[in-house]
This record gives C-alpha cells, structure tokens and sequence, in this order.
C-alpha cells in the first residue's frame, strides 16, 4: 500500500506538470518572461524562463491532495512557496542577488520556526564522537547549509536539462533511503517533486523548450535541503548526515569551488561568470548533450555510492569524498591541458539526441518490443476470460460498453479509431475491475491470479515504458482523446480514496490505463493487431455478459 501511495503521488504530480507546461509556454512568449540569448548563454533565441511554475504547481497539487499536513509538511510547504515567489519575481521583473539572498534566507526562518526542522548533529563525522552543534547555533549553521544548497541548485542550471536531471538523481536517492529508513514522509515528498520535474524535463531536455528559471531551481534546492534535515536529524533517522552530502557532491562542490575562486579574484560570490564545471566540459570541446550526459554520469555515481554506503563510517565517507571530488577536478585541468592530444575529445556531436545512433537503434528495438506487449496483452485477456466472474452489475455495465464499442466500429469502420479506443480504454477498466475481484483464487499451489496478472502487467508497464520513451519523432501514438482519458484515469486515482471511499479504485485504474497504453503501442503495428485486439476484448466482455446472466 506503501508504493502504491507513493506511486499515486508521482503520477498526479507527473500529469499536473505534462498539462500545465505548455501553457506556461504560451503565456511567458505572450508576456515576454522569456531568457534573451547573450555570450555568456547557450541557447541562441529566447526561451520563456517560468518552468519552475509548473513543478511548484504539481507538487503542491499532489502533496495536497495525498499527504497530511504534519508539522514538518506545513514547514517545508510555507518555505518553499516564499522562496517560490523570489523566483518567480526575479524570472518576471528581475531581483538583485542581494534580495535574493535575503528572501532565502527569511524562507530558511519560516521554515525551521513552522516545521521546528533544524540541523543539530554532524554524525561522527571526524571519529572522535557525534558532534553535536550548540541551540545557539542550530538556527544559523541551518540557514548557511539550506542557502549554500539553493545556490547551489541554482548554479547548476545553466544547460538543458542540467539541474532538473540532478535534480532528480538527488530525489530518487533521498526516496530509496527513505523507503529503507521507513520514512514515509520523506518518500512522499520525493514522489511529488519527482513527478513534477520529470513533467518538466519533457520539454526542458536538450534543445529546451522552457526554462525551469530561479522559480525552479531555487524552490527545488530549497527543498532537497529540508528533505535531507528531515532524512537525517529526525530522531528515529539511522542516515547519517554526511549522506545527503554525497549524494549533492557536484553541486555543493562546484559552489564552494567557483564561489571561492571568485572571492580570491575579490570579486561578488554572485557574479556571473563561465568558470562552472559545465562550462569547462564545453571548453573542452564536449557539447551541450554529451557534457549533460558525463555530469548526470557524476552525479549518478555519487547517488550509487552514498546508498550503497551508507552505513560506512563517517571519516572514511569524508575521506572518499574530498579525494574523489579532487581526483575529479585534477583530471578535468589535465584533459584542458591535453585536450589535442586526446582523439576521443574531437568526436562529439552538436546534433540532437534523437538524431544519434544510439537513440534511433533504441528506437528499433522498441519497435520490435511490439509483439511482446501484444502477446502479454493477449495473455492478460486470456486470464480475465477464463477467470472473470460476472454479477447483475458488471453484466449490466459490460454490455454497455460491449454495445457502445460495437457501434463506434460499425460507423467508423476502423479498429484504430481514436473514439473507438477511448471505449476501450473504458472496456479494459471494466475487465481490470472484475478479474480484480477474484485475487485470492489460486491457479496452482503458491500461483494466486493476482499474482499472475500483476506479474504480467508489470512486464507490459516496462515494454510500454521503453515504447513510449524511444519511438520515432514522426510517430504519433496518443492523440488528445489518449491524453484526455489518461487525465481522467488520474482523476479518479486522486478522489476515489477520499471522496468516493474507495481505496481498490486506484489500483483498479493503474492497471487498466497500462493495459490501455499496451492497446495503444500495439495498433500502431497496423490493422490487423488492431482487429485482434479490438476483438479480444469484445470477446471478454461477452464472456462476462454471459456468466452473469
């Protein structure tokens, strides 16, 4: 019930920010809240910069709507809608670093006075015990540490996909950890910003077509680092503080390294510049894709290790960090020393990323997934046939939609019709529904049905997956009828707990929305997958018409 919750959560935040972002589009070119292109940027045309509005947007939707509102969530909730708003009034009227910093930290304040969230412990970080830090001095080493990570985050988005990549890598890390420490709300909270930035990075991912903005990057460091507070001080927490650290590694070591270099150059910490790892990648040579590709690699790394490690003693983590962290930058000045010399430097692309091998022969082999997703469609089809039992009302609602379906066909005259897979999206929810209500029978000893139908739905959710990631450009799978039906599939997992006092709806609607997108990758095959699904699922559901009658 745990990861179905969460689950829930990511989804919701997920299709919050896919429907919201194209609108942001529209209206920031229509405002002009849009990056203008100079020497120190990548992008060559204006790109509207409020992106961070739809993440914000997706995760307060779905916090809302499935988590309580504890002490810590209404913390971290107010702080991040201060910092929000900075973000948002710099993006549209522009602040000075000064204000900036100063509304961090009154959002730090909020926060820690709402959530009573403060950093108390170092762990043992040097082995000489648990360094614990002084009441007076809680509040203020606090603030430096949440506003040294905002920056941080902020610093980081200057590429396509930079920091919502990150980002991301960070979340999923905090989430793995807070699942193993049986912190629930940790988990949660990483879902829904999870969601939220993945909807995001559809249009943010390389060549961007909006920008996350400070709105973004300044909400989502804000609130990465109250989620490591929250990780790692709470007093049932067995997570080490040094942790997080590993996991933010680049970031918070590129801030320290380019914030200090500029105060030795006596210059602002905030002044702009081009001296960021990312900007040395492209010196090297690299582009714009591949230098994302190598610091996401990084940082991925770095996630790896503090979750495998977590449980390793402080002084050695520390060890390994300062030294790797040096080893990484030594071997960049190296290759900028060397850079001539070294072939593989000079074989980089500009082209996008569909346009690579690498993606057009993933594309292939999601194509050729095709007969797969259609036999485990059938299988799963085959199973509710055979096992399915009707009453008066699903007799009454399957012959509805058996009756609707076969109408739309007879007038459209074609299986691959979208209304015509609109009613069978709403036919695969029926059937999800009442083969559902035979969970506990089993096929042989220790082989339930429940267990066979989740086994292979999880096996159409990983194919579908990887067909829907890597298909042709040209290839157009969803049309606007899909999308509407997918969001009110999202609609109903949402209310169906609280409103309508069902908790199986959800787990009843996940399923048939997988199996609905299994339907939509398989017709794109040609007709006759189409007929012999369209058919199948006709057949199902007059078998079960008849074993209720």
């Amino acid at each position: 019930m745990f990861n179905m919750h969460s689950l829930y959560i990511f989804m919701v935040a997920l299709f919050t920010a896919l429907i919201i972002v194209p609108f942001l589009q529209r209206w920031a070119i229509e405002a002009g809240a849009v990056d203008m292109p100079d020497a120190r940027k990548m992008h060559d045309r204006a790109v509207p910069r409020i992106g961070g509005v739809a993440i914000g947007m997706a995760w307060l939707f779905s916090l809302l709507v499935y988590v309580d509102m504890t002490r810590e969530v209404r913390g971290i909730l107010t702080g991040s809608l201060v910092v929000f708003c900075i973000g948002l009034i710099d993006d549209l009227y522009g602040l000075t670093p000064r204000r900036k910093f100063l509304g961090q930290i009154i959002a730090c304040l909020v926060t820690m006075a709402v959530g009573k969230l403060f950093i108390y412990q170092l762990g043992d970080l040097f082995g000489t015990g648990t360094l614990v830090i002084p009441a007076w001095l809680a509040i203020p080493f606090t603030v430096i540490a949440v506003v040294g990570v905002v920056n941080a985050f902020n610093l980081m988005d200057g590429l396509d996909g930079l920091a919502g990549g990150i980002s991301s890598i960070a979340l999923t890390a905090f989430l793995i950890l807070g699942f193993l420490n049986g912190n629930h709300l940790v988990v949660a909270m990483c879902a829904a910003l999870l969601g939220g930035i993945f909807g995001f990075l559809k249009y943010n991912l390389y060549p961007a077509r909006i920008f996350m903005g400070d709105t973004g990057s300044l909400m989502v460091g804000f609130i990465i680092a109250f989620l490591a507070v929250r990780l790692t001080q709470s007093p049932e927490s067995g997570i080490q503080p040094l942790v997080p650290v590993l996991i933010l590694g680049l970031p918070i070591a590129d801030t320290f390294r380019v914030m200090g270099r500029r105060l030795l150059q006596r210059k602002s910490p905030f002044s702009p510049d081009r001296i960021h790892v990312h900007h040395r990648f492209l010196d090297l040579g690299f582009q714009h894709r591949f230098t994302v590709i190598i610091i996401y690699g990084v940082s991925l790394s770095w996630a790896t290790f503090a979750i495998l490690c977590h449980d390793w003693s402080s002084p050695l983590l520390l060890t390994i960090y300062g030294t790797g962290t040096l080893a990484f930058y030594l071997t960049i000045h190296f290759l900028r020393e060397n850079k001539d010399r070294i072939p593989f430097m000079r074989r980089d692309s500009a082209s996008g990323i569909r346009n690579t091998a690498l993606y057009r022969r993933l594309s292939r082999l999601a194509v050729l997934t095709a007969p797969a997703i259609i036999v485990l469609t059938l299988a799963y089809l085959l199973l509710a046939a055979l096992y399915s039992s009707g009453d008066g009302m699903a007799t009454q609602v399957g012959f509805v939609l058996l009756g609707s379906a076969a109408s739309l066909l007879y007038i459209t005259r074609d299986a691959r019709n979208h209304f015509v897979q609109a009613m069978l999206a709403l036919a695969v929810l029926h059937i999800t529904s009442v083969l559902n209500r035979n969970d506990g029978m089993e096929l042989l000893p220790g082989l339930s049905i429940e267990s066979l139908g989740n086994s292979i739905l999880i096996s159409l959710c990983a194919l579908v997956l990887l067909r829907f990631t890597f298909h042709d450009p040209r290839e157009s799978i969803l049309s606007s009828i899909d999308y509407l039906v997918i969001g009110i599939a999202v609609f109903f997992m949402v209310i169906s707990p609280g409103i309508l006092d069902n908790l199986e709806l959800p787990d009843t609607v996940f399923k048939g929305l997988v199996l609905f997108l299994a339907l939509k990758a398989s017709v794109t095959r040609g007709r006759m997958p189409a007929r012999v699904l369209l058919s199948s699922v006709l057949a199902v559901l007059g078998t079960i018409i008849v074993r209720g009658l």
